[in-house]
């Protein structure tokens, strides 16, 4: 599929990935009594690059949307992470890690999502580490940590 089809078709994933986000956020900061903002697709990503979806308040996140026949998930993670420095480096704070998500399905699949996650080592002396690798979750645990880690960012402010 060229052109414009294929355009459609990955302004109809933004579309269908924002439908899933907005009732989270929505409901997240209803709970604290905070106004929400709208998420909305990045309309200039071609003209200057940027992640997929942006919203006033999260910043922390460079979500990249990718609806696709013939998945190419190494091609795609490489651009998601470029885009997460790129914002990392444009952000005001630099205390500010800008996490990489991949949000992605193929035709007639179930949305999938790559970002990194932190593997816990134990070790014999009782030391422990994480270990941040790259994985590939299902939409609803990575909705989960969504809702998880906007309470985080949102609850900063008030410690």
């Amino acid at each position: 599929m060229g052109g414009k089809m294929s355009r459609n078709k990955g302004k109809s994933g933004e579309r269908e990935v924002i439908e899933l986000l907005q009732p989270i956020v929505n409901s997240t900061y209803a709970e604290l009594g905070l106004v929400a903002p709208t998420l909305k697709r990045n309309t200039l990503q071609s003209d200057g690059g940027g992640h997929d979806v942006v919203a006033e308040g999260l910043q922390w996140l460079s979500i990249e949307v990718k609806r696709c026949e013939v998945p190419a998930l190494s091609t795609w993670w490489m651009q998601c992470k470029e885009q997460a420095t790129r914002a990392q480096n444009q952000h005001q704070n630099r205390l500010v890690r800008v996490e990489p998500v991949l949000i992605h399905r193929a035709n007639n699949r179930t949305w999938r999502v790559r970002m990194f996650g932190c593997l816990h080592v134990n070790h014999a002396d009782k030391n422990s580490r994480m270990v941040s690798c790259p994985v590939d979750i299902d939409l609803e645990a990575f909705l989960i940590y969504f809702r998880i880690r906007l309470e985080y960012e949102l609850g900063k402010g008030t410690r």
